[in-house]
């Protein structure tokens, strides 16, 4: 048998004017419209809020106006003696008249947590505000969100421990609706809001030097080493290995781009960066962009089309190294600040996007990083390349690595160090000075290159020299040289 439920709507002198009409059968719920006579069609007559009179009386006296989605919660609200509950026969239909009459109210928006309820909501308070005396919208705690059939707060009712005092006490604390002040296009929050957040931990590339998200430059004069250790970088970070003093914790996707170096030269050092790691690269970790292969020039990253037409290849990387700014940033002045100011906003964007740059430059006569400072205020680490007084063009790529800048790590991660890249019959290897002042304070000591070169006469190998002086390998053969 099927059950009926007959919703009637008056005017506000009590006459009908429509109902609304829910029958249950086997199938599911059919709902349909009649006229005070039955009439099927209901055009041409007035539409009102449900319980009209009831809404009147109740906000003369001051009473809260609670809008729900269906005339069941008006009932169920009704009958837990709620404030005075309405509706309206179409859920997403908002008359002026309805307006109209609430419009001295204090009006209370208790809304279906679904789809179509929190259009409906955003529909009244887009109708009601500013046209009512006051204005709440209630989220009711514990009803989770469903893109369908949503809780709502007879639901809500139904949960154990809820209590229609409870409600109640929830409504008179809901603070009055303010609607958002569009201030423009950024987003603020607040200190406290953002206490509150749970944001992770920034990530490292390559510790200590390359922070997730982060930006970077490395400089040095023309021949010390700038290529060399841009390379052993890349490799470490694609292969989740080691270089030098840094470390990458995990394998990431990896892209260089060489304006500079010719092919055969490009291959020569990248296989011998694979061939000095312990860790070996993931395959497709490491692409790179060099000059000798292409068909067309290098991009001109100082410009739109040519930062554009890098962007297919950035996808899913997490490291860009671009060698270097001479060759790659060609367009204005490299010392007019302004000139600089569209590539800074590509980098920052792409630093946005979760992706750290490394950038290689040149020094200027002056020993720093040539052209504008403004490039270093956005950087979160400078690395800086030098021979030291005693170097000579025989011992090939031998530096002191310093950080003139070093935001996020300091102490002994932030010492400067030395390293050469010597070989012997087991191949090429990096070899690393960690106290360079105590370095240079032994090389100095006036008696170690005479007995260094004592005992290298007697033919003791380098190696044996080495530990008998508690020095390493590369400082021995640099002192072999001196005069």
């Amino acid at each position: 048998m099927n059950k009926k439920v007959t919703y009637i709507y008056k005017d506000a002198d009590g006459s009908e004017l429509f109902r609304k009409i829910k029958e249950i059968t086997p199938e599911g719920k059919v709902w349909r419209t009649e006229g005070p006579n039955g009439e099927r069609s209901i055009e041409g007559i007035k539409r009102v809020l449900y319980k009209l009179p009831e809404v009147l009386r109740a906000a003369d006296s001051n009473y809260p106006i609670l809008l729900v989605e269906g005339e069941k919660d008006v009932k169920t609200l009704m009958r837990h003696g709620i404030f005075m509950p309405t509706t309206t026969s179409n859920s997403l239909v908002w008359e002026d008249s309805y307006t109209e009459s609430i419009k001295d109210a204090n009006v209370v928006i208790l809304f279906d947590n679904d789809r179509t309820g929190l259009k409906r909501r955003d529909k009244l308070l887009e109708e009601l505000h500013g046209n009512v005396k006051t204005l709440k919208v209630v989220d009711l705690p514990g009803i989770e969100y469903s893109e369908t059939k949503g809780k709502d707060v007879s639901d809500w009712l139904n949960i154990e421990g809820n209590t229609p005092e409870a409600l109640k006490i929830i409504i008179d604390n809901t603070p009055l609706y303010e609607r958002p002040i569009n201030k423009g296009p950024y987003s603020m929050i607040s200190a406290e809001d953002l206490f509150a957040l749970d944001i992770p931990e920034r990530e490292i590339i390559l510790s200590p030097i390359l922070p997730a998200q982060g930006l970077a430059m490395l400089f040095a004069q023309r021949g010390v080493g700038k290529s060399h250790v841009a390379i052993g970088i890349a490799y470490a970070v694609a292969s989740g290995g080691k270089f030098l003093k840094w470390s990458a914790p995990k394998p990431r996707r990896v892209v260089y781009l060489d304006g500079e170096m010719a092919y055969s030269e490009a291959r020569s050092r990248f296989m011998r960066a694979h061939a000095m790691s312990s860790e070996k690269m993931k395959p497709g970790f490491l692409q790179i962009i060099t000059r000798d292969a292409q068909d067309c020039p290098m991009p001109d990253l100082s410009t739109l089309e040519g930062r554009e037409s890098l962007e297919p290849y950035l996808v899913d990387s997490e490291l860009v190294i671009l060698d270097n700014l001479s060759c790659l940033f060609r367009t204005g002045d490299e010392s007019n600040a302004e000139c600089w100011h569209e590539a800074q906003e590509w980098l920052l964007d792409l630093k946005r996007r979760s992706i750290t740059v490394l950038f290689i430059h040149h020094a200027g006569k002056g020993g720093a990083q040539r052209g504008t400072s403004k490039r270093e205020d956005m950087l979160d680490t400078i690395i800086e390349l030098n021979h030291p007084d005693d170097y000579t063009n025989e011992e090939g790529a031998r530096f002191i690595v310093s950080y003139p800048k070093a935001r996020g790590f300091h102490g002994i991660d932030a010492r400067s160090f030395e390293a050469h890249l010597g070989n012997d019959d087991k191949g090429y290897f990096w070899s690393i000075t960690s106290e360079l002042n105590a370095t240079i304070k032994k090389e100095v000591d006036e008696g170690l290159v005479g007995r260094i070169k004592e005992l290298r006469s007697s033919g003791h190998p380098l190696g044996s020299i080495a530990q008998k002086e508690g020095i390493s390998k590369t400082q021995v053969h640099r002192l072999l040289a001196k005069k």
